[in-house]
């Protein structure tokens, strides 16, 4: 079976309802890097966003973060089911959410005028403004049969929704357990790329190449994506061994790389935590092999391409 029969099968026998979380349950956060914001995502359909003033961060001394120091920022819109995820570009200047609507959004931040804003207006340049709806033609026009039609979700819902690392790229994982790739800048769905055949809920991409990301889930498989080409590098498949991945923290403190040599059994870290160091042994079966591997002497490895000819463009 293919891995898209697998899937459809899977679907058949498979409700895509969850059961439903109290009303105004918060089903996601989220920092940005300069720790200076934070997000959460709620049942309510909403995005909530605050502001944390950077002179109480700095601050030493005893109180200096108070109540005060944290501000609420409004979000202009919403989503029309749960929000499931929320993330902060690296870049600091959007975030993106993703709801069960099977829609994922991203958010500017209003800029401030030249002119010194009065209370009110500028609570309103605070506000964080819809950029983009990344979706696709036809789960928009499903979307608005539903809004005519007033019944319910008839759209696969974006389970959730991750950044690469220069932020071109937003990589979202579907209850229809494919993954899409769309260009945040033109919000154009780029690829729909197909290997899982259960709900994918682990969703990494690389902390330092934006070409590379890694997913995994109930399949009991591991996948490490080109989400450029779309395209399933290499994959791990312990399905057979009834696994469920929950969690997979693939890349912190590891590099991958792709060995154009001849392949022999590789150790792939998943976790060098010196008290319990975590992972698993590959063994290579083409040419092509990816593997994680722990930084050494300061030197991150190269990622070459396929054939092991000359290292590709980061």
């Amino acid at each position: 079976e293919t891995p898209e029969e697998q899937a459809a099968a899977a679907l058949s026998g498979a409700a895509q309802s969850e059961p439903d979380a109290p009303e105004g349950a918060v089903m996601c956060t989220a920092w940005n890097a300069e720790g200076t914001m934070f997000a959460c995502g709620t049942t309510a359909c909403k995005t909530h966003v605050w502001s944390v003033e950077e002179a109480a961060l700095r601050s030493e001394a005893p109180g200096a973060l108070a109540p005060s120091a944290i501000r609420g920022a409004p979000m202009a819109g919403g989503h029309l089911h749960d929000v499931t995820s929320c993330a902060f570009s690296h870049s600091g200047a959007f975030l993106l959410t993703s709801s069960r609507d099977g829609q994922a959004k991203i958010w500017e931040r209003g800029s401030m005028g030249k002119k010194k804003p009065q209370k009110k207006s500028e609570k309103k340049d605070r506000a964080w403004r819809l950029r983009g709806v990344l979706s696709t033609p036809a789960d928009a026009e499903a979307l608005r049969r539903q809004a005519r039609a007033r019944r319910g979700p008839v759209v696969y819902a974006v389970e959730q929704a991750v950044w690469s690392r220069d932020d071109s790229v937003v990589v979202a994982a579907m209850s229809d357990f494919t993954l899409r790739a769309w260009d945040a800048q033109s919000c154009v769905l780029l690829h729909t790329m197909r290997l899982h055949t259960n709900k994918v809920h682990v969703l990494q991409c690389h902390p330092f190449d934006p070409r590379v990301c890694v997913s995994a889930g109930h399949d009991g498989r591991v996948a490490v994506w080109d989400v450029t080409r779309g395209r399933c590098v290499r994959h791990y498949d312990g399905g057979e061994f009834e696994t469920l991945v929950l969690d997979c923290p693939l890349f912190r403190r590891a590099r991958l790389k792709i060995d154009g040599g001849p392949g022999s059994p590789e150790i792939v870290v998943t976790s060098p935590d010196p008290y319990a160091p975590s992972g698993h042994l590959a063994v290579a079966r083409d040419a092509a092999v990816i593997v994680a591997k722990p930084e050494a002497e300061g030197e991150p490895g190269d990622v070459i391409d396929v054939d092991g000819s000359a290292p590709a463009p980061r």
